[in-house]
């Protein structure tokens, strides 16, 4: 048995709904797109998002990759800045910049896939 639930909303947001739903094949009519979209904000309130947890496993993976790369450019940032305050003579310069810069290539490489990197080698002068 079905109900009908009111919304209240104005014209032109149930306008952009409707338009919405009639241009995306994946929704039947503007009600099909309210449940829908109320179900995956249930899902995602609830983590019930039913993805499957190898995929769940491998997005904190690259999270966590992402978080650590955004931390060492942060601290290479961090040393181009204090050079700029600072007389520092090329040879100085040339060793922080191919240290970090290093530092970072060498992150990125190990978070590309092995097929990548097997494809792309000798690409980046390495």
């Amino acid at each position: 048995m079905s109900i009908t639930v009111e919304v209240v909303v104005s014209d032109a947001q149930k306008s952009f709904w409707k338009e919405h739903a009639e241009e995306n094949p994946k929704y039947d009519h503007l009600s099909d797109l309210v449940r829908t979209a109320v179900a995956e904000q249930i899902a995602r309130d609830t983590g019930d998002d039913n993805v499957p947890d190898d995929i769940e496993n491998m997005f904190l993976d690259i999270q966590t990759e992402f978080e650590d790369l955004q931390s060492k450019l942060a601290i290479a940032n961090g040393a181009l800045e204090d050079i700029q305050h600072t007389q520092v003579d090329e040879q100085t310069l040339e060793d922080v910049l191919e240290t970090y810069s290093g530092m970072i290539r060498r992150d990125i490489k190990d978070m590309t896939p092995n097929e990548e990197r097997a494809g792309n080698e000798g690409q980046d002068g390495e």
